[in-house]
């Protein structure tokens, strides 16, 4: 007796399409991949190919609230299993050759060198070829920013057509590690379909796509959407393998359509390099662009985008939910906006604020340059800063002491700090302060 081993990703295809079928959410005159498996439909007409890809639209049919009811599957015969098995392969290659007009070859040429050796033994990093996607019929190229770690000082991009053109970074997002560039020359590229990220469904078929090696056929891996909003609310994750082969290129769903782009992601990663460590983990990102106009619109204006800094020491608090202010670095967003030692954030814009993680993950949800409004709750009987130059001339004369400046600079109060950190009894009498802050760069280490 020969036994057949089905894969999980497989396996859960089949149970979602049963599902379907007998929740009586697809017709059984009109069941997806019938021509290739019987299951309850009965007769097997012939269903051409190219619309095997548009009848079978998981995300769209299933329901994860009814994931838990009873699904019993008839017996079938081993071999109509076996002919499913066929098929997805086939579905699969559908959703590719639906996107392959829009996918770019990307070579650089020049540049720095790298300093952070190869990756899994294959290559150095930002070397070789790499992956684009075209995103508008006149030339744009959506791509990884790690496929750029190098500098490079000539960029070429080959389309599906064959023909290689010049192309220019026009400008980069540092906090999704995507950048924009342009074709010039051109305008019939073929544009992809996208998925706004409100259908995407976590549990949802995914298929990583990319021509990263520069083989003459696409790379392919196939997974399913793992989760949604991560890395700062940014990104989605997926458990298809993702890679040099593909970071620039498609996530897709069943149906072709774009999930998002490809990149290499980690959480509080500050470069281009950031993520790469989970080279083919199993744990892969990939930025939605559809609904971001405004982010698009501001890279084909040359804008470089970066993280956001606040200049704030966030710390546990037991007396509440919120981040208490532990320290304020000095000349930074929140020292001009007047944020103070023993504030308690409470709330960044509309997000709610529970402990000094949360605050953390919601600032990193902000670029440079954005203005946000912190809600802190503040001690109306602390007192305010002084003013070094109302201090009087004896604070701001040289002592002689040389040391003792130096120590008194770097430590100013601290053991007033420290009094200060002390959680009080109440917060009964403690007001709320709202204050508008404009996010700098972040200081270069």
């Amino acid at each position: 007796m020969i036994e057949h081993k089905i894969p999980t990703i497989v396996l859960a295809l089949l149970l979602l399409l049963v599902h379907n079928i007998s929740s009586g959410d697809v017709n059984s005159d009109e069941c997806p991949l019938k021509v290739t498996l019987q299951l309850t439909c009965g007769a097997r007409p012939e269903v051409p190919p190219t619309q095997q890809v548009a009848q079978l639209n998981l995300g769209q049919q299933s329901s994860v609230a009814q994931a838990d009811s009873e699904v019993e599957m008839q017996e079938s015969d081993p071999n109509e299993l076996l002919e499913g098995l066929v098929a997805t392969p086939k579905v699969v290659r559908r959703a590719v050759e639906r996107i392959e007009p829009s996918l770019v070859t990307i070579e650089s040429f020049g540049g720095v060198s790298t300093r952070s050796g190869q990756i899994g033994g294959i290559r150095r990093q930002g070397e070789g070829n790499t992956t684009g996607l075209v995103i508008s019929a006149d030339g744009y190229v959506m791509t990884s920013l790690f496929n750029f770690i190098q500098q490079p000082q000539r960029i070429t991009v080959k389309t599906s057509d064959g023909v290689r053109r010049v192309a220019e970074l026009v400008g980069r997002d540092e906090t999704r590690n995507l950048c924009l560039l342009k074709i010039e020359g051109v305008l019939n590229l073929p544009v992809p379909e996208f998925v706004p990220e409100s259908k995407i469904q976590v549990g949802q078929f995914a298929i990583s796509v990319g021509v990263g090696f520069g083989d003459a056929n696409t790379a392919i891996s196939t997974g399913i959407v793992s989760a949604k909003n991560r890395i700062g609310g940014r990104a989605i994750q997926t458990d298809a393998n993702i890679s040099p082969a593909n970071y620039g290129g498609p996530l897709l769903d069943i149906e072709g359509r774009v999930i998002g782009i490809c990149v290499p992601l980690v959480p509080g990663g500050t470069s281009a390099g950031a993520g790469v460590e989970w080279y083919d983990s199993g744990i892969g990102f990939a930025i939605s662009i559809v609904d971001n106009q405004s982010l698009i619109e501001r890279l084909k204006r040359g804008e470089s985008i970066e993280p956001g800094f606040i200049g704030i020491r966030p710390v546990f608090t037991a007396q509440t939910n919120g981040a208490k202010v532990s320290e304020v670095t000095p000349d930074s967003p929140a020292e001009q906006a007047d944020v103070r030692v023993n504030d308690i954030v409470i709330r960044i814009d509309e997000h709610q604020v529970v402990d000094q993680v949360s605050m953390q993950q919601i600032v990193n949800r902000y670029a440079a340059g954005d203005l946000i409004k912190l809600t802190v709750l503040r001690n109306p009987h602390a007192i305010e800063p002084k003013d070094s130059e109302a201090d009087g001339s004896e604070n701001s004369k040289d002592t002689g002491n040389s040391d003792a400046t130096q120590k008194s600079e770097d430590k100013p109060n601290a053991e007033q700090a420290e009094t200060e950190l002390t959680d009080p009894d109440s917060l009964d009498d403690w007001i709320e302060v709202e204050i508008e802050i404009k996010l700098g760069k972040r200081p270069k280490t």
